[in-house]
């Protein structure tokens, strides 16, 4: 006679598999639901929608949104438009009443920003465990407004010229 004994174990193990998945998907879904994946995957793809949406709108027009992207411009039209022009900035910054971080922040320059610089001043700045000197530079930018940024931070259009620079030193206590 032929024994079913076999054929029953591959049907158990079959019925084990399956009650197996069921229990898998029933707590992923309540584990999706308990820490909200679902829906931060959701608002995530809408983010991206709009994200693509408003880069494709700056690329077609530019000047639309009240922003200048002065990082596609180049430096010769950055020239004709603003002529005092002697850098541009690198990385996004703040633009301060005074060389120091803790001074007010008259506005934030964005990357490509043109800025004509006037003078540089070294500042020694203490924290904790060290002493830094940073480098500052008093720029001023298009619409006439002058304040001080970091010097690291700005490209030089003509590496000829020579920004004046003034050696007096300030000294910073940040922690004390």
């Amino acid at each position: 006679m032929y024994d079913f004994s076999f054929f029953k174990l591959i049907v158990g193990f079959l019925i084990l598999i399956c009650i197996s998945i069921i229990i898998f998907l029933i707590l992923r879904e309540y584990w999706c639901w308990y820490w909200k994946i679902n829906a931060r995957k959701k608002i995530m793809e809408e983010q991206t929608e709009m994200l693509h949406f408003i880069c494709n709108y700056i690329k077609k027009k530019p000047d639309a949104i009240g922003i200048t992207l002065n990082s596609f411009h180049t430096d010769e039209e950055i020239k004709k438009r603003f002529p005092k022009v002697t850098h541009r900035v690198v990385q996004l910054m703040g633009l301060y009443s005074n060389p120091s971080n803790d001074s007010n922040k008259i506005m934030q320059l964005l990357k490509g920003d043109p800025v004509c610089v006037i003078k540089t001043e070294t500042v020694r700045i203490v924290n904790f465990t060290s002493i830094e000197e940073v480098e500052w530079s008093f720029v001023e930018i298009e619409d006439s407004k002058q304040g001080w940024c970091y010097s690291s931070n700005l490209r030089s259009l003509n590496y000829e010229t020579r920004v004046p620079s003034v050696t007096r030193t300030t000294t910073q206590h940040h922690g004390i």
